[in-house]
């Protein structure tokens, strides 16, 4: 049985899902967009396919029809797919190359079912939810659940690049994707061209639809170029949303406004509170799915009801800094290589701790120097969501369920990215890990659930997989070049932009948590993680955690509170069945 609930973008009065071929022995579900449809239908009529509707979604069934499991390899964009095919007794389930959409399945009381929520299998007959502790100590560790588990047991995800086949009681998982690196020599000159190619043609891709669209503007490099190329290919004012919290350390809001007035948008701008945090909590943590600690998560969702009053769709930022090297990480972590392969190994363990106690901001960066510092072959690189260290995690986890954890999952799974790519070069091998783990299971699902929660898409140019796989083969002085992370991006954009926004420092999207915590949100904070249900709970120390509460909070401590408390109050909503505002 396919059941689908439409968002309509194309096609609004026929494309209705499920969709079938003209016999229909072929029937698809889907959640997403392909970009590249009218081409592929271009292609399938003239082999004699017809068509009932002008939707994207008829494509795939054809296209399934021409190719097989091949389909997959064909298709631009992003998408979570059921295909059913009568004819030879088979269900293909895909999630697209760079996991921007999920699909969860649950093989149960001898059925398969397969959602893009994991709330949907809380409807099932006599199914009890359950905290699996290894993805749970996963979530601990990075602040969201990697590869192909989910926070809860006997629930799996399917992986980017993936599909599930399953046919006579068999099942099996096939990669028809993954990223590669294929170097480009290119001079600078030409590497820039190709950029703006990709640029354009990736943008112009994602304003495909029958709806108004609009654009998140933090007034960072990466919004602002997404900004100049959609202003660029209409012919109307874009309409921009921005969010500011009232605090200077962390507010972005005038940057976008210069951005805004520089392209002559259609400018709107939110101030959000701890009150307005506070009364969407809830709600945040439910559409979430399963825990995903990332604080931003709160004002893509109050952002995404602000947008909903003006569009239905609207183009993101989110990939800039994994395609195109933005984070001061690789950067440290390049000047440390460069030491770790000229500098003995004792100079190294004495100096590499040195150089990273002295970078200001990076107090928390101390793990890289693991990377750094270890053996050729043991290196690792934790991707960017960090939630707990080790030392924490002794502190904080209760002895039974650390038991329970398992050991060094997370670095096995690091290990196994930071290897995969054929390259000497330790840049790419950064940024693959980064477009692995992080970007896919935590920015994308953030952004997913929290504009679907308001019936919007939200649609990421930066992360087309075509401009990734480019990206990684740049060299790395191309894209990191005289201490400048992004540097090819900001020449590519240093006459087309306000020149504060290409100068500017990173500031990323921070959520004033540390703020927060001093203020409305630090009374219920205490209240969530020092109750009896946490200790009946069984993962965190109530005692310890209360003393995390009254020791100085800043911004990153501010984050790791806001991660605990997401596991806690998502357990009380999926696993306690608390589904009211009633958690607070």
């Amino acid at each position: 049985m396919l059941g689908h609930r439409r968002l309509s973008i194309i096609d609004l009065s026929t494309g209705k899902q499920p969709i079938s071929n003209e016999d229909g022995s072929i029937v698809t579900v889907y959640n997403g967009e392909i970009y590249n449809y009218r081409e592929l239908r271009d292609g399938l009529e003239k082999k004699g396919h017809r068509f009932s509707t002008n939707t994207d979604t008829e494509v795939i069934v054809h296209l399934y029809e021409e190719k097989g499991i091949r389909f997959l390899e064909y298709l631009r964009g992003m998408h979570a797919i059921a295909v059913w095919d009568s004819r030879n007794n088979r269900l293909i389930l895909s999630r697209d190359h760079m996991g921007i959409k999920p699909l969860y399945y649950l093989e149960w009381d001898n059925a398969l079912f397969f959602s893009s929520e994991i709330k949907a299998f809380l409807c099932l007959d006599e199914f009890i939810p359950e905290i699996d502790p290894v993805s749970a100590g996963h979530y601990l560790s990075l602040n969201y659940v990697p590869g192909d588990r989910t926070i809860l047991k006997d629930v799996k995800k399917l992986e980017p690049g993936h599909a599930l086949i399953s046919s006579n009681d068999k099942k099996k998982s096939i990669q028809y994707w993954n990223l590669g690196v294929k170097n480009n020599d290119s001079i600078m000159g030409q590497c820039l061209k190709d950029i703006d190619m990709l640029l354009k043609e990736c943008v112009e891709m994602r304003m495909m639809g029958d709806v108004p669209f609009g654009a998140y503007l933090s007034g960072g490099l990466d919004s602002s170029t997404i900004v100049h190329y959609m202003s660029r290919n209409h012919s109307e004012p874009i309409k921009t949303f921005s969010i500011g919290f009232g605090y200077d350390d962390v507010d972005e809001t005038a940057y976008a406004r210069q951005v805004a007035e520089h392209f002559g948008t259609d400018h709107h701008e939110i101030c959000m509170t701890a009150k307005q945090a506070l009364r969407g909590i809830p709600d945040i943590i439910w559409h979430l799915d399963e825990p995903v600690g990332d604080p931003a998560a709160v004002p893509t969702y109050f952002l995404s009801k602000e947008a909903k009053k003006k569009v239905k769709v609207v183009l993101t930022g989110e990939g800039g800094d994994e395609a195109f090297a933005g984070y001061r990480t690789y950067k440290l972590l390049l000047g440390g290589d460069i030491l770790r392969r000229h500098l003995p190994e004792t100079l190294r363990r004495v100096l590499l701790p040195w150089l990273v106690d002295s970078v200001p901001g990076f107090s928390h960066a101390k793990r890289y120097v693991k990377h750094l510092s270890a053996p050729e072959g043991k290196r690792i690189y934790m991707s960017q969501g960090h939630l707990l260290n080790e030392a924490e995690k002794k502190e904080l986890i209760t002895g039974d369920f650390s038991n329970k954890m398992g050991g060094y999952e997370v670095r096995k799974i690091m290990r196994k990215h930071f290897h995969h790519l054929d390259t000497s070069s330790l840049l790419p091998k950064l940024q693959y890990i980064d477009l692995k783990t992080w970007v896919s299971e935590d920015l994308l699902m953030k952004l997913d659930k929290q504009t679907m929660a308001w019936g919007i898409e939200g649609r990421v140019p930066l992360l087309d997989h075509r401009l990734i796989e480019y990206c990684l083969g740049i060299n790395t002085d191309h894209k990191i070049r005289y201490g400048t992370e992004k540097y090819i991006l900001k020449k590519l954009m240093s006459k087309r932009l306000p020149l504060e926004i290409i100068k500017r420092k990173k500031q990323g999207f921070h959520v004033p948590m540390h703020h927060w915590m001093m203020d409305e949100i630090s009374e219920v904070a205490k209240q969530v993680l020092c109750q009896k249900s946490v200790k009946k709970r069984g993962i965190l120390r109530p005692e310890k955690v209360e003393k995390l509460l009254s020791g100085r909070i800043d911004l990153w401590r501010g984050h790791q509170i806001w991660g605990l408390m997401t596991l806690e109050l998502w357990s009380k909503m999926y696993i306690d069945g608390i589904r009211s505002k009633r958690i607070l």
